[in-house]
């Protein structure tokens, strides 16, 4: 998304389903709507790293609807690494979307030919989310209160 459409996303998400032809989506959480304002104001800053600075939508094509959103958090450092962070809406939460999104974020990562290493962060008590990281590839590599951290490596 463009940085006006993350804004749109966090002010007014219904407003974003209609520019999409989409059913409406849920409104953002207060904390969320801040991480989309933020990332919109790197992107002005930083137009030439929109992919690694945007949110990418998920949307249901049979139900026409957004289901939720993943996100690179910010441009590889000098390491190569990138975390991601993705959020599935309730009602569409354990049939899959987070599982083929990551999956996806991850190959498209790689093949930049700018990533050595994806990292993603969990919490104690998101089991679901522990599951998507392991099915897509990750593994466990540190735990600090209660933040589960994951690594997936590039394979040569």
């Amino acid at each position: 998304m463009t940085s006006e459409e993350l804004r749109m996303y966090a002010d007014d998400p219904a407003a974003l389903s209609v520019k999409y032809g989409l059913s409406t989506c849920v409104a953002q959480p207060e904390f969320f709507k801040t991480i989309l304002r933020k990332q919109a104001d790197r992107i002005d800053e930083h137009p030439e790293s929109l992919r690694w600075l945007t949110f990418w939508l998920l949307i249901d094509e049979e139900e026409k609807v957004i289901v939720g959103s993943i996100d690179y958090k910010d441009i590889p450092d000098a390491s190569g690494t990138v975390e991601i962070g993705y959020g599935i809406d309730e009602p569409y939460r354990n049939i899959g979307y987070a599982t083929e999104a990551v999956r996806l974020m991850v190959e498209q990562a790689f093949s930049s030919g700018r990533v050595e290493r994806v990292v993603a962060e969990t919490e104690d008590g998101n089991p679901a989310s522990d599951r998507v990281l392991l099915k897509s590839g990750f593994r466990l590599y540190d735990k600090k209160g209660i933040s589960n951290w994951y690594e997936r490596l590039r394979v040569r």
